[in-house]
């Protein structure tokens, strides 16, 4: 289930990537790692929001997501959380709700 691809995304990384929410929840239940971290320091959390999927980077917050976790070297992504980028994306509402699941 944590196998990875050529990007070093598991299955869970690609469905919060695509938005797909009933297969996140799906690949949660059975155990899914939440806080692997693909080429670049990317997490599921940071790829939903980059995607701007936030019904997704919602559950995988509510399922334990790091939210300190930082990219390591993407253009536009390094040293950043998932929150920050949701900010930057404009979405404030989401970007509070990932920063206070940090607190």
């Amino acid at each position: 289930m944590d196998a990875t691809d050529g990007y070093g995304q598991t299955a869970l990384m690609r469905a919060a990537h695509r938005g797909r929410l009933e297969a996140v929840e799906y690949l949660l239940g059975q155990g899914a790692a939440l806080d692997r971290s693909a080429k670049f320091g990317l997490s599921a959390l940071t790829l939903a929001v980059i995607q701007r999927h936030p019904r997704v980077a919602r559950t995988l917050v509510r399922a334990g997501a790091d939210t300190s976790l930082r990219g390591t070297g993407a253009p536009g992504f390094a040293d950043k959380t998932a929150a920050d980028l949701a900010e930057e994306a404009g979405d404030r509402r989401l970007a509070e709700f990932i920063r206070s699941a940090g607190d």
